[in-house]
C-alpha cells in the first residue's frame, strides 16, 4: 500500500504529494548532505519508479540521479547482514545516482547496524502525512481512495502504534 502511495502515477490520483512530503522528511536528514529539502522542490518526479521487492529492498525509489532504499521493518528485526547487503547493492546497482538509505519502523528507532547510513523514519509520520492531506485534499480526492487512505491509517495506529494512538486506553 505504502508504494502505491508513493507512486504518483498510480490511480489514487493524489500524484506526487505523497512522495514529495516523504522525500522532504528523508532529506531533511544530515546524514544526505548532497540534497535537502528544497532541492526535491526541483526534482522531475514524473519518471520516477517504485519497485517493490526488488533484490529483496522492500521499496526503492529511482529517480534520474537519486535513489532511496526503503527497509520496512515491522513486527521483525535486523538478520543476516541485510541493510549492509542492500547498501552494497545499490551502491554496485547505482553508482552514478546518490544514494539515500530509509529504516522505517513503527517507532522511528535506528537501525542497530547501519545508524550511520539508514535514516529512521516512523510510520507516525506516514499517519501525519496522510491525515494532512486528507484534510487539506479530503474534499477532491475519489472517496474510495479517501477510505482506502482512512483505513490504512487506523490499521497502521491500531496494529503498530498501539491503541493509544486511536484513542483507546486500556479499562482499569
Amino acid at each position: 500500500f505504502l508504494s502505491w502511495l508513493l507512486d504518483p502515477n498510480e490511480s489514487h490520483k493524489l500524484g506526487d504529494i505523497f512522495l514529495k512530503r516523504f522525500l522532504r522528511e528523508v532529506f531533511s536528514s544530515d546524514k544526505f548532505g548532497n540534497i535537502d529539502q528544497v532541492d526535491v522542490e526541483g526534482m522531475d518526479l514524473s519518471k520516477v519508479e517504485i519497485q517493490r521487492e526488488w533484490k529483496n529492498i522492500d521499496i526503492l525509489i529511482r529517480l534520474e540521479k537519486v535513489v532511496v532504499c526503503i527497509e520496512n521493518k515491522v513486527l521483525s528485526k535486523e538478520h543476516s547482514n541485510q541493510l549492509k547487503r542492500y547498501k552494497e547493492i545499490i551502491s554496485n546497482q547505482f553508482p552514478n545516482h546518490h544514494q539515500t538509505f530509509v529504516y522505517l519502523t513503527p517507532e522511528g528507532e535506528s537501525s542497530e547496524d547501519e545508524s550511520e547510513t539508514y535514516e529512521p523514519i516512523s510510520y507516525e509520520f506516514i499517519v501525519e502525512s496522510l491525515e494532512r492531506i486528507i484534510s487539506l485534499f479530503g474534499e477532491s480526492l475519489n472517496g474510495q481512495v479517501k477510505n482506502y487512505i482512512k483505513d490504512y491509517i487506523t490499521i497502521i495506529k491500531r496494529e503498530l502504534m498501539g491503541a493509544s494512538a486511536i484513542g483507546i486506553y486500556p479499562r482499569n
